[in-house]
């Protein structure tokens, strides 16, 4: 691999940390979305996308050993840890409540980002939550493995069995994966063998009516396989997890760069690359060279993408400064943090492909 785009990939991996945790205020939250154009600071929020963000930060400092992030990332962390809130006495465990409402995948990605956090800083009252926040997604699982994907608190709880969050069930799942490599609990892998089979047996579909869709690119799922793969050896998840690969290409390449109205934004991209970013990493494993190299030729493609919409110049406004935020496309001059958060993690991921453990050459 080109060590100038090696080079390239950290340096922009570097700006999109500054952006994120620039971006965390006093109170722990994000400044969420900033229009360019307007140079207006947006009054909308995602207690999900907030999650992820932080989770990925705990990923590139403990990846890169990067100090500068952690004390900006507790004041995210406590604001995540405010939302908690206990479900039947602490009898079903815990989760994150925005308001009356729950989404199952701010509970997975804050359990996630409580386990990046609790390998630098191994706190037993971390530990506490993280097991009650997984205790709270076997909850929202239905014997047939399928994850429930919101509920209102209010007493008695009222279970959304008609919202479906496409991405949370994979969430959900690899987050129970990751809990049981440090807590070999049943519970978990259990929960986590339940929503694969389920996910296999009721793929999620790019294109629902057309007969030649086979798979959505569902990168959080993609991500799971990967881990269970890589766990257990079971061929089947190879297989499905090639499929997602295979369709998310197909998918890629459609894209029509020449055409602006019909190029896909940023996010879209992105998650796209984490899902060719989990195949990879399954090839690596394997050492199947062919296919890594193939494999990587694709990633680098979705990587030169989406860096052309990350924000290089700006004088900010208004305290803000979203240099090294990406832009939805060049349609939509608007930042927001999950855009950042997408194309953070696949710029971490080719940077430990590449070798790169450290930013020193970036100072």
């Amino acid at each position: 691999m080109d060590n100038d785009f090696s080079e390239i990939v950290l340096h922009r991996a570097r700006l999109a940390v500054e952006y994120l945790y620039e971006s965390i205020q006093l109170n722990g939250r994000f400044i969420y979305e900033a229009d360019l154009n307007l140079k207006e600071i947006l009054n909308t929020y995602n207690i999900v996308r907030h999650a992820g963000c932080v989770y990925v930060l705990y990923q590139w400092s403990n990846n890169f050993k990067d100090n500068n992030v952690r004390d900006s990332l507790d004041l995210a962390t406590r604001c995540l840890k405010d939302h908690l809130m206990v479900i039947g006495n602490g009898r079903l465990g815990c989760c994150v409540a925005d308001s009356h409402n729950v989404k199952i995948g701010a509970s997975a990605l804050t359990l996630l980002m409580m386990l990046e956090r609790y390998h630098y800083k191994p706190l037993e009252e971390d530990l506490k939550i993280i097991k009650d926040l997984a205790k709270f997604l076997i909850w929202m699982q239905e014997q047939n493995g399928r994850f429930i994907s919101g509920m209102l608190v209010h007493e008695p709880y009222v279970l959304m069995s008609d919202f479906v969050g496409i991405y949370y069930p994979g969430q959900a799942i690899l987050a129970l994966i990751r809990l049981y490599k440090i807590d070999p609990d049943p519970r978990w892998i259990k929960g986590a063998c339940l929503g694969i089979d389920h996910l296999i047996k009721h793929p999620v579909l790019d294109s629902p009516e057309d007969p030649d869709s086979l798979r959505d690119h569902n990168h959080w799922f993609a991500t799971a396989l990967q881990e269970y793969f890589m766990l257990t050896n079971d061929w089947d998840i190879y297989n499905e997890l090639t499929l997602i690969a295979e369709d998310t290409i197909v998918s890629i390449d459609k894209n029509n760069e020449n055409n602006p109205e019909s190029r896909l934004s940023v996010a879209a991209m992105a998650t796209r690359g984490e899902t060719i970013l989990a195949a990879l990493n399954v090839e690596i494993y394997l050492k199947n060279i062919k296919k890594i190299d193939y494999l990587k030729s694709i990633l680098c493609k979705v990587v030169s993408y989406c860096i052309e919409l990350q924000v290089v110049r700006h004088r900010g406004f208004k305290g803000f400064n979203p240099r090294g935020g990406f832009i939805r496309n060049h349609q939509h001059n608007k930042v927001r943090i999950d855009y950042t958060q997408h194309v953070l993690h696949i710029l971490i991921g080719l940077l430990k492909i590449f070798g790169q453990k450290n930013t020193t050459n970036l100072q």
